[in-house]
């Protein structure tokens, strides 16, 4: 059913105000694809090259090459119709009709805090974000970014010493742009984490792609945070498509009169938290983190605190867990996937368990 939503948001003429539209007077994606003529001529805004291609039936093609490339690079996809769809993405007025993904994407079910900044950092802000982004990773907040050089390289690689991170890029997810950053996206796989877009495997980087790129990481987050950023910069429209959707923004102050931190004054300036730490992060976003002991006491229930003392040595797989625990393969498999969407554990491909986040 999943791959009728797909079907209609490749439709050429299709966008995300469209599809919502038609959806809402068909009532399904299936029923619009279905639709006759006459019935598809009623939906106001309906772009004449989009009617042709649902009446024509060429979809049908476009969606089994799609399927094709898509099982080519192991990507795969939620439609915003799936209870799996990224929640916040719901406040959106029109969310994407479909994200695909590579990696974990219940990482994104954990309190989110998208950091992003200039592709030319200074050395200082550099460090400065993979603090805090580590730190962030180390109390359970997933850290999301762009796949970008600089800042974004810094966020991504601070937060895998801590936890996961989630990147937004602005291309299809069978090429990796900037291709420095392959073995990033690959780790941010590896270590738990998801690599997510809007776009269709084969879309490049093309400049107007990344505006939509950077509503998706503010629309995720619980905050933004920007660190060194110029006036007219990507981070800058990040906050304030964040400012929009009511999410905190952050700033972290950098040297007076420099052009690569002039947008972040401007920020603070015009309302932004002023931010020196992680601890300031959890204080504006209302979270103190997570603590070994508030997890056990508060979070775990039943066998799960059981595993988590198993796992305290280091990663395991989950046959080990099972012995030691004295449980079946099922009910392991089945108490690590409660563990994980709570944030407790993290799964390097599925082979292995640790601990996340302390």
């Amino acid at each position: 059913m999943r791959h009728w939503s797909l079907a209609l948001a490749l439709i050429d003429g299709v966008g995300y105000v469209s599809y919502h539209r038609m959806v809402k007077a068909i009532g399904s994606p299936q029923g619009v694809l279905e639709a006759q003529e006459e019935e598809l001529r009623q939906i106001p805004g309906l772009s004449k090259k989009a009617l042709q291609e649902v009446v024509s039936g060429r979809w049908e093609e476009k969606l089994q090459n799609t399927l094709k490339r898509l099982k080519a690079h192991s990507i795969e996809f939620v439609s915003c119709e799936e209870e799996t769809y990224p929640e916040r993405l719901r406040d959106l007025s029109h969310p994407p009709p479909i994200l695909f993904y590579q990696g974990d994407l219940r990482v994104l079910k954990a309190p989110c805090v998208t950091v992003v900044g200039t592709r030319s950092p200074t050395p200082y802000g550099r460090d400065m974000t993979a603090k805090v982004a580590q730190g962030l990773a180390q109390q359970g907040i997933t850290v999301i970014s762009g796949l970008a050089r600089g800042i974004d390289t810094a966020a991504h690689l601070g937060a895998l010493k801590g936890g996961a991170t989630a990147a937004v890029v602005g291309t299809g997810l069978d090429m990796v742009y900037p291709l420095e950053n392959l073995p990033l996206a690959r780790e941010i796989g590896e270590k738990g984490g998801t690599i997510l877009s809007p776009f269709p495997p084969g879309t490049p980087p093309e400049k107007g792609n990344f505006p939509r790129r950077n509503l998706i990481m503010a629309a995720l987050a619980w905050g933004v945070v920007v660190i060194e950023a110029g006036r007219k910069s990507g981070a800058v429209i990040t906050a304030s498509h964040a400012k929009e959707l009511g999410r905190p923004v952050m700033g972290l102050p950098g040297l007076v009169g420099s052009a690569q931190t002039s947008g972040v004054h401007r920020l603070i300036k015009e309302g932004a938290h002023l931010i020196e730490k992680v601890q300031d992060i959890l204080d504006i976003l209302g979270t103190q983190g997570r603590s070994e002991e508030a997890e056990r006491e508060v979070t775990m229930e039943g066998k799960e605190r059981e595993i988590w003392d198993t796992l305290a040595g280091g990663p395991l797989p989950p046959e080990i867990i099972a012995e030691r625990c004295n449980l079946t393969l099922q009910e392991v498999y089945s108490i690590l996937l409660q563990m994980e969407m709570k944030g407790l554990v993290t799964s390097r491909r599925g082979s292995t368990y640790e601990r996340r986040g302390i």
